[in-house]
């Protein structure tokens, strides 16, 4: 009966067989094209000079250094200001807390300890940048937590408990960050306040599409600031350029090797969309400052050392995006959803890379192609389109994060529409229509405070499993 065992094990391997196989060859796929990707030329980055002040935004300690280190070096030369802004301390990197105490149980004060040790390899990163202890602000917000400030734990009576710390405000004492409880709206406040207290001429933070919540999170909190900042005092803020800067997407960058000769660029599949990309070149020792400011950063140099060192190149690259006006669409009545010959006059508020991750290439029902975004009178429409046809298992979330008076800072309210397994619509009152590769929701306008400003944030699952999301996009209605 071997031979029957034998067969029987042949047949059990072949789906690992062919996930191993089908993975290869996406991962060769992709450094294929985005070799292909190095040869497209990119826009000159804004000059940066004398009379700069570039603040950074950073989610975690190394993110600034990553994204932004040559920038960083090329301010200080020239005679610039800079100031980095760092939202968490980084302290729920389980993996790396276990290694540096060596255990294999750690406690709420271990992860805390770690969160002083990232603070302290902040400030010696700066120092081999130019730059002396005062130009960081540490804030002391939860690492993995960010992004439910954004999307529930707003008001300063629902705050949020990290798992990791077992703290919902900083435990990091006031030297080093603010004490404040962990609420959305405590997070806009600081990050207006540091805006307000270095009146930035330019400011950088993660890109929407980075594949990390805390930076989505980041990126949203920053983009709503510098909108606050404008309308409040004009000035430095109505003048002040927002770029963004990518850490994580799928298996960006690459190659992940050592080559500061080589210049970076931007994932293929993040070109060409909602991003205009510029590169920035810097001087050899531009690049050998940020080589050893990464290197300050023992703790994450010891875990991943080649992600790190593969941000190590001779260009440095930031996008821009634009607020997207959402228009009204002629001919649609109140008790009508668009038609596909409508939406075809209706640019692409959003437009999502598509089959850039393993994952996302499996799930093709839940891999988000693109969004549309009109509104009549009464209702709000948006359409989600997928790359494959959207399945029963499939369940696609939509979160608006609507906004009062520009001038005062404060966050109208939130509205959830979970499009869930064979049709399940939460609230119900909301319509959805879900036809092959499209959902189409009709929100009331009251739903969403008849707001003129709104975040959108799109993500999708298969069978409860995230696979894919859009980030936080800016809409002007």
């Amino acid at each position: 009966m071997r031979w029957f065992r034998n067969a029987v094990l042949a047949v059990a391997a072949l789906p690992l067989l062919y996930l191993v196989v089908t993975s290869a060859a996406f991962v060769y796929r992709a450094r294929a094209a985005d070799a292909m990707g190095a040869r497209v030329a990119l826009a000159p980055a804004r000059p940066l000079g004398k009379t700069t002040r570039l603040l950074i935004f950073s989610p975690h300690p190394d993110d600034e250094v990553l994204g932004c280190g040559g920038a960083m070096a090329q301010v200080v030369r020239a005679g610039g200001s800079v100031r980095v802004v760092y939202m968490t301390c980084g302290d729920a990197f389980r993996v790396a807390v276990e290694r540096s105490k060596r255990l294999v149980s750690v406690k709420p004060a271990d992860f805390i300890a770690f969160g002083k040790l990232r603070q302290q390899e902040s400030l010696a990163a700066l120092r081999e940048l130019g730059l002396s202890a005062d130009a960081a602000v540490f804030l002391g917000y939860p690492d993995r937590g960010l992004m439910p400030l954004w999307l529930s734990n707003w008001a300063e009576d629902s705050r949020f408990r990290s798992r990791y710390t077992r703290v919902s405000a900083s435990p990091y004492g006031h030297d080093h960050a603010s004490c404040v409880g962990y609420c959305g709206e405590n997070v806009l406040a600081d990050v207006l306040a540091a805006m307000d207290a270095f009146q930035p001429t330019d400011v950088l933070v993660t890109h929407p599409s980075d594949d990390h919540q805390d930076h989505v999170a980041t990126s949203a909190f920053v983009t709503r600031a510098l909108e606050v900042a404008a309308a409040r005092h004009g000035g430095w803020a109505g003048r002040c350029n927002l770029g963004y800067y990518l850490i994580h997407r799928a298996e960006w960058p690459t190659p992940r090797s050592n080559d500061p000769e080589a210049s970076q660029r931007p994932p293929v599949a993040l070109c060409g969309l909602d991003t205009d990309w510029t590169s920035r070149p810097l001087a050899p020792l531009d690049v050998e400052r940020k080589r050893r400011a990464l290197g300050r950063y023992a703790s994450q140099t010891a875990m991943m050392p080649a992600f790190l060192m593969a941000f190590v190149r001779s260009t440095e690259v930031y996008g821009s995006l634009a607020e997207f006006p959402v228009l009204p669409l002629p001919g649609v009545v109140s008790t009508e959803v668009p038609t596909d010959v409508a939406w075809g006059a209706v640019p692409m508020a959003i437009r999502d890379p598509a089959n850039d991750s393993i994952l996302r290439s499996f799930q093709g029902e839940a891999d988000i192609a693109d969004a549309q975004v009109c509104r009549d009178e009464d209702r709000l429409f948006l359409r989600v389109r997928t790359r494959a046809p959207i399945s029963p298992r499939c369940t696609i979330d939509v979160f608006i994060r609507y906004f009062g008076d520009d001038a005062e800072g404060s966050a109208g309210g939130a509205l959830r529409v979970a499009c869930g397994p064979r049709g399940r619509v939460d609230p119900p009152d909301i319509t959805v229509q879900t036809d092959d590769q499209c959902a189409t929701l009709a929100v009331p306008l009251r739903e969403v405070g008849y707001a003129r400003r709104l975040a959108i944030t799109i993500s999708a699952s298969v069978a409860g499993m995230p696979v894919d999301s859009t980030g936080v996009r800016f809409l002007r209605l």
